[in-house]
């Protein structure tokens, strides 16, 4: 009798550690949440279309789209670009064509974000200095410039002389 006695009470012991007290739950819920609510490269902001999951960032003329580094924010607990975990601030990544971020709720379920970077091509004969020129249709990207003409480096120039931002002979 006494063995079933401490029998009895070694097994209701065990049975009111295991139950769950009243007011807390044996089980956690993981978020779903799975979004980005900020996204920029190189300091520009992008258009975020929550709707269509995409987010279009403009980007100067010139820009070189290779290597560009995204900083975003995201209700999710990580995002991913293919197999590679995005880092904000830090994962470089190349935008010449579109890239697919996806992100990763704490439960598993993903959301896409199509990242589409447009960067314009300078107009090298609209008049007027844009994009990556370094004077009025010329530096950068376009031709080389003449004497007297502004640049950032001797490539600017026809010369390959470029002294205190000016084209020599």
């Amino acid at each position: 009798m006494k063995h079933l006695l401490s029998l009895l009470a070694i097994g209701s012991l065990l049975w009111a550690c295991s139950s769950p007290t009243s007011g807390s739950s044996s089980t956690t819920t993981l978020k779903s949440t799975k979004a980005i609510t900020a996204f920029s490269i190189l300091g520009t902001a992008g258009t975020i279309n929550e709707g269509a999951k995409t987010i279009a960032v403009s980007l100067p003329a010139g820009t070189n789209p290779a290597g560009l580094v995204a900083t975003f924010t995201t209700t999710g607990a990580s995002v991913k670009v293919g197999s590679t975990v995005q880092v904000s601030g830090s994962t470089a990544n190349s935008f010449s064509s579109p890239v697919i971020y996806v992100v990763v709720a704490e439960d598993g379920s993903t959301a896409s974000y199509t990242v589409t970077v447009s960067i314009p091509v300078a107009q090298c004969s609209d008049g007027i200095k844009d994009g990556a020129e370094t004077d009025i249709d010329c530096g950068g990207t376009c031709a080389k410039c003449g004497t007297g003409r502004s640049c950032n480096s001797a490539a600017d120039c026809a010369s390959g002389v470029c002294t205190s931002g000016q084209c020599g002979p």
